[in-house]
C-alpha cells in the first residue's frame, strides 16, 4: 500500500487501514488475525514494507473487500485463492485469507 502526497507517493507503513465490505467505504468488513483474533473496528496497521497484513476475511465468502488507508482512495483487494481451503470439519468456519 502507498499513499499519495502532492504529486508524489509515498510509503504507507505503519499506517491505520480500515477494510470494508464494500466499495462505497461505509460497510466494515467482520475481519479476524489469522489466529482468529477479532479485528476491532476492521482497523490493520500497515507493516514496515507497505503491506497490509494477512487477516481472515469475512464469513459472508466475499472475494473482494476494500481498504482505506489513513483517508486515502477506496482500494479494492482480493482473496488469495491458492491458499483457500475448501473444506474444513463442521466445528470451523470458513474465511478466506488477503
Amino acid at each position: 500500500m502507498y499513499r499519495t502526497a502532492g504529486s508524489g507517493i509515498q510509503t504507507a507503513a505503519q499506517a491505520a487501514c480500515t477494510v470494508y465490505l464494500d466499495s462505497s467505504a461505509t460497510q466494515l468488513a467482520d475481519i479476524e488475525l489469522p489466529d482468529s483474533t477479532p479485528v476491532v473496528g476492521s482497523v490493520l496497521t500497515v507493516d514496515a514494507y507497505s503491506k497490509i497484513p494477512l487477516f481472515l476475511g469475512p464469513p459472508s465468502g466475499a472475494d473482494t473487500l476494500y481498504v482505506v488507508v489513513t483517508g486515502g482512495p477506496v482500494t479494492a483487494i482480493y482473496a488469495r485463492f491458492d491458499d483457500r481451503i475448501d473444506a474444513l470439519p463442521s466445528s470451523f468456519t470458513l474465511r478466506d485469507t488477503y
